[in-house]
């Protein structure tokens, strides 16, 4: 009797020490204080676990042991595959820090999935808390779970440099984590657009039509370098009559493409196309400094007026496409329906006089006009 009664003192005291502080391996910070977690964990079984040259211990708290075994199955299985394909492209290209603790919390916030600090500014380890909602989809969500996890080992990353645990600028922290970490899984991004971002595709497609012009400016007002984005030709293949055209377009979502397709003279025209809410375009004269939206159908949109050429050049338009779909890559059609040619060549009663010019004390004729070949007189271009 007294034997059993010391197995079961000795087993209990055994279970009991497995349970340690979550904030022990930060002995010099009272728990609770510089981010760490005032709460009891315990380590996951086959923990602590070398990933490259990084030691990785993953741990728990009371609340969440409680949780179904379907579910701490899952997180086991995504736990380790994130880790690892992680640290294996990171190591690549950047320092990996020496060691980073996991801790499996039951907390919510609507807000965020995980939340990553050195409680040691820029001293490993580096832990990385993930959140009730990381764990609820780890069951109903792998790609977005797996992903979550490598954008928080890369905020590890990060935190070993000057940003340390500094929150701004918050562009360059969550941009760049969210670059990296897609690069290893790119099939999901839990800072895509949504309904609460509703309004997205329009701000980016404002932000499209002047970074393609190389209006971008800064706070001061001056503009920003940007290189030019150099347009790729597109072909429209027109009906019979010659009158109506297509073309397919091609982009990857989330960034700026650029076409130049090219239209005969001496006619007017309308340029639509097949857009849906998460695609906007725009076109422009190529000699432009500013874009028209593209209507969605033959009956709105603004008619152009593409002016006679005496050389019958076709004339250069650019046309601007953006989406933000869900997708690897994503397509749209233009249509450009042009009216009856006109009667270019015909004589026309207008002229204007040359004006002066002081630079050679000469005369010149204004934009869109020429000289007469019969009089001392400018002639409108297509006359």
């Amino acid at each position: 009797m007294n034997l059993q009664i010391s197995l079961f003192v000795l087993f209990t005291a055994v279970a009991q020490a497995q349970w340690k502080g979550c904030s022990s391996p930060w002995p010099n910070i009272t728990p609770g204080k510089q981010y760490t977690l005032k709460d009891k964990c315990r380590t996951l079984a086959g923990y602590p676990k070398k990933f490259q040259d990084t030691e990785v211990t993953v741990t728990y708290t009371q609340q969440w042991s409680r949780l179904p075994s379907k579910t701490k199955t899952a997180v086991n299985t995504i736990l380790k595959e994130s880790i690892e394909k992680s640290m294996e492209v990171y190591r690549k290209f950047t320092k990996l820090p020496s060691s980073i603790v996991v801790i499996l919390a039951t907390e919510s916030d609507a807000d965020f999935t995980a939340e990553t600090y050195y409680p040691n500014l820029r001293k490993p380890p580096c832990q990385i808390k993930l959140l009730k909602r990381w764990t609820t989809e780890a069951t109903t969500n792998k790609p977005r779970v797996l992903q979550a996890l490598s954008h928080e080992i890369y905020h590890c990353i990060q935190s070993l440099g000057k940003i340390g645990n500094h929150p701004d600028p918050q562009w360059v922290r969550e941009g760049s984590a969210n670059y990296f970490s897609n690069l290893v899984f790119p099939d999901s991004n839990a800072e895509w657009p949504d309904k609460k971002h509703s309004g997205f595709t329009d701000e980016f497609f404002t932000f499209a039509k002047d970074f393609a012009l190389q209006q971008i400016k800064d706070t001061d007002g001056d503009l920003i370098p940007i290189a030019k984005i150099n347009p790729v030709s597109a072909s429209i293949k027109f009906d019979k009559a010659g009158t109506t055209g297509t073309a397919t377009l091609t982009s990857t979502p989330f960034t700026i493409s650029v076409f130049k397709v090219a239209i005969d003279p001496g006619r007017t025209a309308k340029i639509y196309s097949s857009a849906d809410d998460n695609q906007k375009l725009a076109y422009r004269k190529s000699d432009a400094k500013s874009w028209t939206d593209m209507a969605t159908d033959s009956s709105s949109g603004r008619t152009i007026d593409l002016a006679c050429d005496e050389k019958n050049t076709k004339q250069a338009y650019i046309v601007l496409f953006i989406s933000t779909k869900d997708v690897r890559s994503d397509k749209v059609k233009i249509t450009v329906a042009t009216g009856k040619p006109k009667k270019c060549g015909a004589r026309s009663g207008f002229v204007l006089y040359p004006l002066f010019d002081p630079t050679t004390s000469g005369g010149y004729c204004p934009k869109g006009t020429h000289s007469s070949r019969l009089a001392i007189w400018c002639c409108p271009d297509g006359t």
